[in-house]
């Protein structure tokens, strides 16, 4: 009988080791996968950053391109105004 006990002490002792063994790895991958998320964190953060930059440095250029707009506007209207005061003073001279 003590036979018999040592033998299922022996295969329980092995079980053990193995899951112990295969814990441990877990524990390795799991930290292992925690730095990747931490890199892929501060990558993230870093394009995020760069994103907002870009989405400021567009939100200037929108501001810039509509007083260029608005003024393109005023000197295309000042432009016909003048076409028609040189028409109409051609005109009298004829």
């Amino acid at each position: 009988m003590a036979g018999e006990y040592d033998e299922k002490f022996e295969k329980l002792t092995t079980v053990v080791e193995r899951v112990v063994g295969r814990v441990d790895e877990l524990r390795l991958e799991v930290r292992d996968m925690r730095k990747e998320l931490r890199t892929n964190t501060n990558q993230l953060e870093f394009v995020t950053t760069g994103l907002r930059s870009l989405e400021s440095k567009v939100d200037v250029l929108s501001g810039q391109f509509r007083d260029v707009a608005g003024m393109a506007i005023k000197d295309h209207t000042r432009i016909d105004d003048h076409d028609i005061r040189i028409a109409e003073l051609e005109s009298e001279t004829h």
